[in-house]
């Protein structure tokens, strides 16, 4: 039974199962057995059984753990007020003790009745005499600044670094463990460089004693990543002015960072959409005649050599492609509300890979299982989605190379839907920016086509993310909540 408990559970079953035990012995006449009328009193029989001798085994071990274990902490500390109170309540314990254990276990036990009387209950309150005379002499187990500075420190949600006058870390709370992903021991006595990403000068400013107050900057974890923080900085002073060390306080505000880029991409948006929306039928009027103009010269031209085909065929071909560029302006700043219907996220992939029209000399890795994946929301949309990010694929891997697509459900009823390519993969400093209107790494590319993935993601109540290595490829994951279920369940529209 003991080996399925931890190990501070087997302590406390050591030390309440004896106490325990010998009170329900005593309960039931196995300790004392009688009692015998004296001068002062009366005093206990105790019973020739084993019951005694073993609260007697018990009784001295109990005392003498306890009496080594503050002996030992006596002589370990160097503070002296521990050390004092440690000798106070050493004494009044042995005193207690001694006094107790003589009257009423040592002399009953050699038949010794003499008129001294059974003390043991009184001779504890030596005991409880000494712990108070600690309490009121040297605040023992009284909340002081020292120890609520301690607590404060160790629990607060900001990062607080403690550096000596010469920047190297002295302390570190657990807020920055956790941020920087670094143990204690591994910051102890470290320059604190380590923690800054390419904040050297200021760094050098701050072991000079320059205070700073609420600066943005980034705290460099273990792993390389980067994280805004607002920095703060005080400088601690000894008692005749110089400098002692410098406390150094950051808050993490990745969420405020990216809460600040949406608004921007918002803006972003909506400049776009006044734009769009004043020239876009101009220009597409415009189009359209240069449309019927190639299509019409087409027609009447007859025994043209080659060439002349092939300069009209370009022409289609780039109005075409500026009729799409003003589309995609549109679908991204009239994005029509959403109509949700039961349908199976598996179709809109199959749709989506039929309509990217990938070449041959890539090869399509499918992992969609035969189960049904139910969505409540547009075909078209996601169908748009799904073929944005396949032709992303193909394109990043110039015409060869592995498109892996793969379906799945989380344990949290949500479901996962990632394409990974084998292509030239997206640098570190472009990972952030992808999603944006207006950012693209194509020659030909305006920028708008994640964005619009995004926002339909984002309307059907999902998320969209990338993961990416150069020269390594991309993945690009989609998280959707499952469709309610027949019997009423709602639906998991919860962000992970």
């Amino acid at each position: 039974m003991l080996c399925g408990l931890n190990g501070q559970s087997r302590v406390y079953l050591i030390l309440f199962i004896p106490p325990l035990l010998f009170i329900f012995k005593q309960l039931t006449n196995f300790m004392v057995i009688d009692y015998v009328k004296m001068s002062y009193g009366w005093r206990n029989v105790w019973s020739e059984s084993i019951w005694p001798y073993l609260f007697y085994l018990y009784y001295s071990l109990f005392f003498a753990i306890g009496f080594y274990l503050l002996l030992s902490f006596g002589r370990r500390t160097e503070n002296p007020i521990k050390k004092r109170q440690a000798k106070i309540l050493f004494v009044t314990i042995i005193i207690s003790v001694f006094l107790g254990s003589l009257t009423n276990v040592l002399l009953p036990r050699l038949n010794i009745y003499t008129t001294i009387p059974e003390v043991a209950n009184v001779t504890s309150l030596i005991w409880i005499s000494g712990m108070v005379y600690a309490i009121a002499k040297y605040k023992f187990l009284i909340i002081t600044p020292a120890m609520a500075a301690d607590n404060i420190i160790s629990t607060m949600s900001d990062s607080l670094i403690l550096l000596d006058p010469k920047g190297n870390t002295v302390t570190a709370n657990k807020a920055v463990l956790k941020l920087t992903g670094y143990q204690e021991d591994e910051l102890e006595g470290e320059p604190a460089r380590i923690l800054f990403a390419e904040e050297n000068i200021l760094l050098d400013k701050i072991i000079k004693g320059e205070p700073f107050k609420n600066y943005e900057l980034a705290l460099k974890t273990k792993t390389g990543k980067n994280i805004p923080v607002l920095f703060s900085t005080s400088v601690l002073q000894d008692q005749i002015g110089n400098m002692a060390g410098i406390v150094c306080v950051a808050r993490d505000i990745t969420e405020r960072k990216e809460m600040e880029e949406k608004i921007l991409s918002l803006e972003r948006i909506a400049v776009i959409g006044k734009l769009s929306g004043g020239i876009a039928h101009e220009i597409r009027n415009t189009l359209a005649v240069i449309s019927s103009a190639v299509y019409y010269l087409k027609m009447k031209i007859t025994g043209a050599d080659e060439k002349t085909y092939t300069y009209l065929d370009r022409i289609k071909t780039q109005v075409d492609e500026a009729t799409a560029t003003i589309q995609n302006l549109q679908n991204l700043t009239m994005m029509r509300e959403l109509s949700k219907i039961r349908i199976d996220l598996s179709q809109a992939i199959e749709t989506a890979l039929d309509r990217a029209e990938v070449p041959p000399e890539i090869k399509v890795v499918k992992e969609i299982p035969s189960d049904e994946y139910p969505i409540d929301g547009s075909l078209e949309q996601l169908a748009m989605v799904f073929k944005n990010l396949a032709t992303n694929a193909v394109q990043a891997m110039n015409g060869q190379g592995t498109l892996w697509v793969k379906v799945g459900k989380t344990s949290d009823r949500w479901i996962e839907v990632s394409f990974k390519d084998t292509g030239c993969g997206i640098a570190p400093d472009d990972l952030k920016k992808v999603f944006q209107p207006l950012f693209s790494t194509k020659l030909k590319g305006m920028g708008f086509g994640l964005t619009i993935c995004q926002m339909i993601i984002e309307k059907h109540g999902g998320r969209i993310s990338v993961e990416s290595e150069p020269e390594k490829g991309a993945t690009f994951i989609v998280k959707l909540p499952e469709a309610k279920t027949k019997h009423g369940d709602t639906e998991n529209t919860e962000k992970d």
